[in-house]
C-alpha cells in the first residue's frame, strides 16, 4: 500500500495520549530498501531453507542477505534488517504484547498507513506480571488485519510459540546475535523477529518463510502451493515491501512509546 494516507481512526482513538505517534504518519523508508523491494528476486542460494532455520540465529544483518526470493523447493523467503536507534531488547520484548492489548490505535501506530487491527486472544497471559515479558507471547494467538500491498489484505491468526516449539536450537537464543526472539505464524507464512544490542541501539532481523503455515494447534507444516493466493515469491515480495514499512516506522517511534507506555500494558 502506498496511498500516503493513514488508516481511519475514531474519536476515542484521537483522544488517547499516544495518538500523536500515529499522527506523525509513516516514517520515510530508506531508498536502498525501496530499491530492493522494486528489484528482482534473489536466487535460492541467498535464502535460508526452513530445515536450516538455525542459521538465522547465528547470522546478523552484516552477513545475511536482505530482500526476497524463491527457494529451490518452490517456497520463498523475505528477510529484513532494521536498526532501532536507542532501542533495547526490553523494548522489543514488550512491543508486540502491548500492540495486542487495548485500543486498535496501538497496532495502527506501528504502521499508520497499512495496519487496521490486531487483538490477542490471550490477554490474561500477556498482562500476567508473573511471566517474563519475553515469554508472554508463547502459546498465544493474535488476529490481525493489515494491508500488505498489491491489493492484498491479510486477515490471519498469528500463533506465537517458544523458540523450542518453533524448532530452533535453544542454545542459540540468548547469544550476542540473538538476545531474544519472537516466532510463530499462520497463513501464508511462518516468521521470526530476533533482536540484539548493537552500537547505538538495537538490531531487529526479520525472516519470513512463505509456503509454510502454522495451525491453531501450533503445528508448522509445508503448505500446498496451489492453495496460496499468489505464487510464493510474489507473496514474499509483498511481505518484504510491507516489512520495510512497518519496521522502519516502529524503529522511529518505539523508544518514545516505550518511555511513555511501558507501565500501561
Amino acid at each position: 500500500m502506498s496511498t500516503n494516507k493513514n488508516v481511519a481512526v475514531c474519536k476515542e482513538e484521537r483522544e488517547l495520549s499516544y495518538y500523536k505517534f500515529f499522527a506523525r504518519g509513516l516514517a520515510p523508508i530508506p531508498q536502498e530498501k525501496l530499491d530492493i523491494a522494486n528489484g528482482a528476486p534473489l536466487g535460492p542460494e541467498a535464502g535460508i531453507p526452513f530445515a536450516e532455520k538455525d542459521r538465522f540465529l547465528i547470522e546478523n544483518g552484516d552477513d545475511a542477505h536482505a530482500g526476497y526470493g524463491e527457494n529451490s523447493d518452490g517456497t520463498a523467503f523475505a528477510a529484513n534488517h532494521t536498526f532501532v536507534p536507542g532501542g533495547t531488547v526490553e523494548m522489543m520484548d514488550w512491543w508486540i504484547p502491548w500492540c495486542g492489548v487495548g485500543s486498535d490505535l496501538r497496532f495502527k501506530i506501528w504502521d499508520p498507513e497499512d495496519h487496521f487491527f490486531t487483538r490477542s486472544h490471550d490477554i490474561a497471559r500477556l498482562t500476567d506480571d508473573r511471566i517474563p515479558m519475553n515469554e508472554r507471547l508463547w502459546g498465544t494467538t493474535n488476529t490481525v488485519l493489515e494491508d500488505i500491498g498489491g491489493g492484498q489484505l491479510l486477515a490471519s491468526d498469528i500463533h506465537f510459540m517458544s523458540p523450542a516449539q518453533f524448532g530452533y536450537d535453544t542454545s542459540l537464543v540468548g547469544t550476542d546475535k540473538c538476545q531474544s526472539i519472537v516466532c510463530g505464524g499462520g497463513g501464508p507464512c511462518v516468521l521470526s523477529h530476533k533482536f540484539y544490542a548493537c552500537d547505538g541501539g538495537l538490531m531487529v532481523d526479520s525472516y519470513f518463510w512463505v509456503g509454510y503455515g502454522c495451525d491453531a494447534a501450533y503445528t508448522i507444516r509445508k503448505t500446498d502451493q496451489s492453495r496460496l493466493p499468489a505464487p510464493a515469491v510474489q507473496i514474499a515480495k509483498l511481505l518484504y515491501s510491507h516489512s520495510i514499512r512497518e519496521m522502519t516506522n516502529m524503529a522511529a517511534v518505539l523508544p518514545e512509546v516505550y518511555a511513555e507506555q511501558r507501565g500501561n500494558l
